[in-house]
């Protein structure tokens, strides 16, 4: 079972590794950067201006820790031909499943490491921490993570070997457990914190080791798990390329008929109507826009320096348009569509003029907030031109030399 996990392991890090090559490319790369530095630079400057002592930061930080605890699920690489050929091994999938929790704390620790460097400041000011306390809630984290993997793991069992209470309130009691063993590293001692979380977790592992003896696992909602889990990073890749493995929704939205009616049904806006109609159908475009939009615009409302709020409105622009895209390929694989007697040139055409609407929306919409907003109208004069040359820029220059390379 160690081999079979190892296989499966390794083929799965190989497809992960292989959709990251177009995830981290150059200008993604370059704009996380730009977002990471902005969001330092912000959050350095709120350390500046937090009063040391107060009561609300000893409890902001255990409650930061506790609520981190929810993330990373068990990565158990089942397939669906599993239930029936290895049925049968049911009984002698220990080492399986022990590799699977050793193999979902990689991400989680590096993400515990990031967490509690953030939230060092902070505890410091408030609480007067030290770099033994900083390792203390470091290894009550990682302890933390393995307790709640292997609470998942109880999940996927038979009825008969669950616990009486159900999955949901087995989480919210482990949140408060989880929050109050915090609180008593903040306000008591961290090494009495990580006694306590030490203690609960050879219970776990007893707990565990009962578990492997009586293995009978519910098929059905393992399957659903580990597919749920997939599905929601291979949603993420296909952002930036054609992923097989994931079915995108698509809506009806009969009430968004009306502005497909405003295209004129003639030749060379062909493709204009269908990628019109994939852009209001499909949530992976649409809902993507709604959601950048969104949050860039509680970014220009809520950000009090001006140059990072113009920063990054000019950043979600561009993950905007270039999140859209991959729908210029979106009908290449329909046979009928290279049958049709409409040019790449008007292709392009159609794509460039709904990335460029849809931008000015965006645009529109930064700048009526910008008004709203920014005090001293140069700001928004500057926020307007920035915002103009970079659409100028990304549609005349970027976006034929990125068709040429989706050809």
């Amino acid at each position: 079972m160690n081999e079979l996990f190892n296989q499966r392991r390794t083929r799965h890090f190989d497809q992960m590794l292989r959709y990251l090559r177009f995830v981290l490319n150059d200008h993604f790369l370059l704009a996380c950067i730009f977002l990471l530095g902005g969001m330092l630079f912000y959050y350095s400057e709120l350390l500046k201006n937090l009063p040391e002592g107060v009561f609300w930061g000893k409890i902001l930080v255990p409650s930061i820790f506790a609520l981190y605890g929810y993330f990373g699920h068990l990565a158990t690489l089942i397939k669906e031909a599993d239930s029936v050929f290895l049925l049968p091994k049911e009984s002698k999938m220990e080492n399986y499943f022990r590799s699977s929790i050793a193999y979902s704390m990689i991400l989680p620790l590096l993400g515990n490491a990031i967490v509690v460097c953030l939230c060092m400041p902070i505890m410091i000011r408030n609480v007067g921490a030290t770099w033994i306390s900083f390792t203390c809630f470091f290894i009550a984290l990682s302890l933390w993570k393995r307790i709640d993997l292997i609470v998942q793991f109880s999940n996927f069992l038979q009825e008969k070997s669950l616990p009486t209470k159900s999955d949901s309130l087995k989480s919210l009691l482990l949140f408060i457990f989880r929050l109050l063993t915090f609180i008593l590293g903040i306000f008591l001692s961290p090494l009495i914190m990580l006694l306590v979380v030490g203690i609960f977790t050879l219970c776990i592992e007893f707990y565990l080791r009962r578990l492997f003896t009586s293995l009978f696992l519910n098929w059905s909602i393992l399957l659903a798990k580990e597919n749920t889990r997939l599905y929601k990073i291979y949603r993420f890749f296909s952002l930036f390329t054609d992923v097989p493995n994931i079915a995108t929704k698509v809506k009806r939205r009969k009430y968004l008929d009306l502005f497909l009616k405003q295209i004129k049904p003639m030749h060379k806006n062909t493709f204009s109507y269908l990628y019109w109609r994939t852009f209001l159908r499909k949530t992976e475009y649409s809902g993507l826009v709604l959601r950048l939009s969104i949050l860039g615009s509680l970014i220009l409302i809520f950000v009090d320096q001006w140059m990072i709020a113009i920063s990054l409105a000019l950043l979600f622009t561009y993950l905007i348009g270039f999140q859209l895209l991959p729908m210029y390929s979106s009908y290449d694989y329909m046979q009928m569509t290279k049958l049709y007697p409409v040019s790449i040139k008007e292709k392009k055409r159609s794509m460039q003029q709904i990335i460029v609407i849809i931008l000015n929306f965006i645009i529109g919409l930064f700048m009526i907030i910008g008004i709203l907003t920014f005090k001293e109208k140069n700001k928004v004069l500057l926020l307007l031109l920035l915002l103009l040359i970079e659409e100028i820029f990304f549609a005349k220059w970027y976006m034929p030399k990125r068709f040429r390379k989706l050809r």
